[in-house]
């Protein structure tokens, strides 16, 4: 048995070692980058491409001699010189470009020094005034330069010397900002470049001089200039090339480019600058030493006195020559800025060729041609041979075209895996190209190449797969080798480049990153199972012309996510802009937060952009309405979104991208969207329709009823008119021979009339019913009147006749006697008088009651919604006086309050004149305390064991103290006189709920604090 499997396995190592490698050797010529120049025809607005700079957003600005450009990685934005509009560039031809921490934009020009403002969308000038004080010294701007410490200074740099700008609040909008013109620079010569170092000192440059501030420089302290020799820091020995320019480096350290050498500046122990130069190669100068940038792997680059382009290493301290791509960008055109921005690229500006790029991440791919194939690296789980493995059991793993083979030798078992499309676990794609153990945790995992089913996961503990594919974030679904790296990640060739498989501790897939031509790759195609790892950590893949090596160390972080932004609105297809006129927006789109549009401008359309400038055309988009859409729409590379017919209402724009390398930024942006709705539609319009529809209903009902009234009347009087003329006619022909007839017909002729005045006697006291009814309302107020002035009354001889007694010493007995008796008399005559007015009082009621022809009645009535019907009544009559008043209404409803028998007419003039007091109150001390008051509203009802309580407690003024026993007596008030403030609103509110309704009305408050009305309610067993 054991020869038996010793042979098994002989003729397994032979069939797997013969198993052809394909692919060719010859040496492929090295692409050409991925970039060129940007033109007019580009969208640039000029061709000499003067400075560049990219702001806090991300966007890459372009300033030109004929104006200033705004690039998004897919649309350029210019900005010109408006005459007669001063939030317009002060002049087209740009000369210098800085973004300050602030996010604001300084643009200089042969006209002057710019703010651009992206939250206003619009520029602030400063100029040049030779009759005003606190002006720039000249309108020549050369350079700009700031520091994060200090951000409310800003230096600029003339042709005439430097100028400091104060700025207070930097980070608002309106900033004041004050100039101030520093002594005359040492030299008389234009400056050229400006510089704030670690400690603030200010390094100034002109074509002949270098000097610096002998302080750091603040907005108070005066500015002292020293000069740096040519001994400290030598430069060109032509005046061209003595200009130099500063890269920062960590901490307080910077370098200064010259024209003879790079020089790393440091603070010495007497916080003096301390100089150490590295000269040029070959003794060389720089045709000019302005031309340098640093990018983000710590390298200066420098253009020499030819064009040739090269590299300084700040780490090494080592000067090193550039791969030919930088040559490209350098050779065949007259340089005249340079800029590296956010996404590694270097953008080199030009006198007349536009504008280059060059993605640094072109250097990270190392070529070579075809020699003799490295061994393969040893892996730590696992034993390859040929394309085949044999993991740490032993166990034999071997790809095929009809899927995966595994061999256990020491049982003789072999197990094959398919692809079964009834299974999703099982494996993606027979044909198996390659495989990997896992580098963390091989004795679990499998990974399994295959062509066209992208990359599985084989858990050897189930037996199940997971699949990776495109749409899962791959370069391409035919994998051809697989390599991990230190850090465990896993590294991918495929037919359409390389991708990198970020795992997490359960060796789940957490990110996909794509590299492709774009990013360096000589080739995007790669050989089966050419692959191997190097022991310094090198991943090398063979393609059809050669290998691909690299350090995955250097590329892991190589793609971050990009900004996201969205850059333009369309309304029905036309452009909007924030400066238009009728315009929604207040400031760009890409500062807005938040639009509110009508309900016809609903059909939408959006612009927006990822800045990541590596590989813009490869950037890809997803859009999502919150609110409308049911998803994400996904649409590549395709920058746009468009929507039509919204609905009025509320919505957000959610956008999200991904750069070239498949990174999404997840937060990207979003824009809320408030659609109003037509008039028509609104609240106060649906209100005041049925308003209008209730009042032509009844209208018309009147006039139905008028007119069915009148015909009956007329029908009536037409019978009558018959009936009589038939009598009469019966009359007639008898009349001559009936005389007995005819005197008993006119006595009912007689008895006819009777009857009828006494319907007419009936109808005028229907009438005089009504009149009285009207008279009696009147008359119940004044006999309110009388009835509650007369209880005062007698309570005021009570309190006379009580005060009497102790002062009979002091009056003559004659006097006391008569006062004492006239205080009784008038007591007595008080009380008749209230008895009698309480009398007439009854009278009217009955007279009322009688003329309705019924008493009052109880109804099952909603409380709460009685309680909400007054409170709007109260509410917008009160604001109908007082427009600028609002209260904050806060209610608590007891929900297990249902229906109440109740008054509901009256217990509503309860209810609304309560209200009404409360808001006429928190409006008078909303006006004495003003904005740091915010009148307060509080409704609030509960169930009780013996019925029903309303409370309705206001912030207002309260009610004093020594007045609150009066608060429902008649004709007692605390609102001033004369503008029809009788006080009796709340004692005839009191008698409604006390008398009508057998509850309680009482009243709580504190002067200046609060006032609270609390209403019992009985419950009621009797419907009527």
């Amino acid at each position: 048995m054991a020869l038996r499997t010793y042979f098994k396995i002989q003729i397994i190592l032979w069939w797997a070692f013969s198993w052809p490698l394909t692919g060719g050797f010859a040496q492929r010529p090295e692409a050409l980058p991925p970039s060129g120049p940007f033109s007019r025809l580009d969208g640039l607005t000029e061709a000499p491409v003067t400075a560049i700079c990219q702001d806090n957003r991300g966007f890459l600005w372009i300033g030109t001699s004929h104006g200033l450009n705004r690039y998004d990685g897919t649309r350029v934005l210019a900005f010109y010189h408006a005459p007669f509009d001063t939030t317009s560039l002060s002049d087209n031809h740009i000369t210098a470009l800085w973004n300050d921490p602030n996010g604001m934009l300084w643009i200089g020009t042969r006209q002057g020094l710019n703010r651009y403002d992206p939250r206003s969308g619009s520029f602030t000038r400063f100029l040049h005034n030779p009759n005003t004080a606190g002006t720039l010294r000249s309108n020549t701007i050369t350079c700009i330069a700031g520091s994060a410490s200090t951000p409310q200074l800003l230096w600029v740099g003339t042709d005439k010397g430097v100028d400091r700008l104060k700025i207070e609040n930097p980070e608002h909008e309106h900033s004041k900002v004050t100039i101030d013109r520093l002594p005359a620079k040492p030299t008389g010569q234009p400056v050229r470049q400006l510089f704030v170092d670690g400690q603030g000192r200010l390094w100034v440059s002109t074509a002949t001089a270098l000097f610096h501030t002998v302080a750091p420089c603040t907005s108070d302290n005066p500015v002292e200039f020293t000069t740096v020799t040519q001994a400290d820091v030598p430069r060109g020995t032509a005046s061209a090339n003595q200009t130099c320019s500063f890269i920062p480096d960590s901490g307080q350290s910077f370098w200064i480019v010259s024209g003879k050498a790079i020089i790393r500046v440091e603070e010495n122990s007497l916080h003096q600058p301390h100089y150490t130069a590295f000269f040029y190669p070959g003794a060389g100068e720089l045709a000019n030493p302005a031309l340098a940038a640093l990018d983000w792997r710590r390298k200066i680059f420098l253009l020499d006195n030819k064009n040739k382009p090269l590299l300084f290493n700040t780490q090494s301290r080592t000067f090193e020559t550039p791969g030919s791509y930088y040559a490209r960008l350098a050779n065949a055109y007259d340089c005249t800025s340079i800029f590296c921005d956010r996404s590694r690229n270097i953008w080199v500006g030009t006198a007349g060729s536009g504008l280059f790029k060059y993605s640094l991440r072109n250097d990270l791919f190392h070529a070579s041609g075809w020699s003799a194939r490295p061994a393969h690296a040893t892996y730590d789980h696992s034993l390859h041979f040929g394309n085949g493995i044999i993991d740490q059991n032993g166990w034999l793993w071997h790809p095929h075209k009809e899927g995966l083979a595994c061999i256990d030798p020491s049982r003789g078992k072999v197990s094959v895996f398919h692809h079964d499309p009834t299974d999703s676990n099982s494996l993606s794609q027979d044909h198996v190209t390659v495989l990997l153990a896992d580098p963390a945790m091989p004795e679990r995992y499998l990974w399994v190449g295959t062509r066209g089913g992208g990359l599985n996961r084989l858990d050897r503990h189930t037996n199940h797969f997971s699949h990776y594919l495109e749409k899962n974030g791959l370069a391409n679904s035919t994998i051809t080798a697989i390599l991990p790296d230190g850090q465990g990640h896993l590294w991918v060739s495929t037919s359409q480049g390389i991708s990198q498989l970020q795992l997490d501790g359960k060796r789940q897939v957490v990110r996909v990153q794509n590299f492709g031509r774009e990013h360096g790759l000589p080739e995007a195609a790669f050989d089966a199972d050419a692959a191997f790892r190097a022991t310094d950590g090198q991943l090398c893949f063979g393609g059809t012309n050669g290998w691909v090596w690299f350090y995955p160390d250097s590329v892991n972080d190589l793609l971050p996510a990009p900004p996201v932004v969205i850059t333009d609105l369309r309304i029905h297809h036309q452009a909007v802009s924030h400066t238009g006129l009728g315009t929604p927006l207040s400031r760009p789109v890409s500062e807005t937060k938040e639009i509110t549009l009508p309900y016809h401008q609903n059909t939408l359309g959006f612009a927006f952009a990822a800045l990541d400038f590596v590989a813009p055309e490869q950037n890809r988009y997803a859009y999502y309405l919150e609110n409308y859409d049911a998803g994400w729409n996904e649409v590549g590379n395709h920058p746009e979104a468009m929507y039509t017919n919204l609905p009025p209402g509320r919505y957000t724009l959610h956008v999200r991208a991904c750069n070239a390398g498949g990174v999404w930024n997840e937060e990207g942006a979003r824009l809320v969207i408030l659609i109003r709705a037509p008039w028509w539609k609104s609240w106060w319009a649906i209100l005041l329709f049925a308003g209008l529809a209730g009042a032509l209903m009844w209208s018309i009902f009147r006039s139905a009823d008028r007119h069915r009234k009148l015909l009956q009347e007329a029908a009536v009087e037409r019978a009558r008119a018959d009936e009589k003329q038939r009598q009469a006619e019966n009359l007639e022909v008898q009349s001559q021979k009936l005389a007995d007839a005819f005197l008993a017909l006119k006595e009912k002729n007689s008895e006819v009339i009777a009857i009828q005045q006494k319907l007419i006697a009936q109808d005028r006291l229907a009438t005089l019913g009504q009149l009285i009814a009207g008279i009696a309302h009147e008359i119940k107020t004044p006999l309110n009147f009388v009835t509650n002035f007369s209880d005062i009354a007698a309570e005021q001889a009570d309190e006379l006749l009580a005060e009497l007694p102790p002062l009979q010493a002091s009056i003559p007995p004659a006097t006391y006697q008569n006062i004492h008796q006239l205080a009784a008399d008038i007591r007595e005559n008080t009380i008749d008088s209230r008895d009698n007015g309480q009398r007439a009082l009854n009278i009217m009621h009955h007279l009322l009651n009688l003329s309705r022809g019924e008493e009052d009645r109880f109804y099952a009535i909603d409380l709460h919604a009685l309680l909400d019907e007054n409170l709007k009544l109260a509410y917008h009559g009160y604001r109908a006086i007082a427009p600028d008043f609002n209260v904050t209404i806060e209610k608590a409803y007891d929900p297990a309050i249902g229906q109440i028998e109740a008054l509901p007419a009256d217990l509503g003039r309860v209810l609304l004149n309560i209200l009404n007091n409360a808001f006429e109150a928190t409006h008078q001390k909303q006006q004495a305390a003003g904005k740091a008051y915010e009148p307060v509203l509080q409704l609030h009802t509960e169930t009780t064991p013996a019925g029903v309580q309303i409370r309705i407690r206001d912030n207002g003024a309260g009610i004093p103290e020594d007045v609150q026993h009066k608060i429902f007596q008649p004709f007692f008030t605390t609102k001033p006189s004369g503008n029809g403030n009788a006080g009796l609103g709340l004692s005839i509110s009191r008698d409604i709920i006390v008398k009508k309704h057998g509850g309680r009305l009482e009243v709580s408050s504190r002067s200046g604090e609060f006032t609270e009305f609390r209403i019992w309610l009985p419950a009621r067993q009797d419907s009527h």
